[in-house]
């Protein structure tokens, strides 16, 4: 295992004439993930391919000392924010008697500024439309929040020239980058180091 796990790099080129007419390319390639490997699409051709190869992409890494302990029982309850541990699975669906014992892993979190992912925005396209993709990464985290209490926003840092949006999941940073890539198009590169428990995404277009 190399000391870094591979570095996946979508760029969007704009859509092909095939992908504007909805039809499959003449002569599609199909692109697996390897090390330093640079897969090009256009935009709806790298959307469907980051959801195909969604289940390649890391995951938390194992030593991530945030996750629920071993010994919590279902139905124990947040008690900052009242998510409730059931099953293996944190969820709003608190019953009658649930025992607010214990901090979640996301109010942990937010409580140290710990992140678990981390999402850069820039260039000149983000400059000129930062109110519109904050109101869509706003939205789309407020969808995924509805089902994933542990996956929130911690906190956006936004300089004039960029934006760096931290999570408390690895999850949230995949589903905003996807709905960047989706909406607006620009290239994505996603990065995670092994032996970190931080994933590294970077989104960027420069043109209109």
């Amino acid at each position: 295992m190399p000391p870094r796990q591979a570095f996946r790099r979508f760029r969007d080129c704009g859509a092909p004439a095939h992908a504007a007419a909805g039809r499959p390319a003449p002569h599609a390639k199909r692109t697996t993930y390897r090390q330093g490997k640079t897969m090009i699409y256009g935009s709806n051709e790298l959307y469907a391919a980051m959801r195909q190869r969604r289940d390649r992409m890391p995951r938390a890494h194992p030593a991530d000392g945030y996750g629920a302990p071993a010994r919590l029982k279902s139905g124990m309850g947040c008690t900052e924010c009242g998510a409730l541990y059931d099953d293996g699975r944190w969820s709003w669906h608190a019953a009658a008697g649930t025992l607010l014992q214990i901090v979640c892993p996301a109010c942990r979190r937010i409580r140290e500024r710990a992140s678990a992912g981390e999402l850069m925005l820039e260039g000149g396209y983000f400059a000129r439309r930062r109110d519109d993709i904050v109101a869509l990464l706003r939205r789309h985290a407020g969808d995924d929040l509805n089902g994933r209490p542990h996956e929130r926003i911690l906190s956006i840092d936004a300089p004039r020239t960029h934006m760096v949006v931290r999570t408390t999941g690895s999850h949230l940073v995949h589903r905003l980058s996807e709905a960047l890539v989706r909406a607006h198009r620009g290239d994505l590169e996603i990065d995670y180091r092994e032996g970190e428990d931080v994933l590294r995404a970077r989104w960027m277009r420069e043109t209109a």
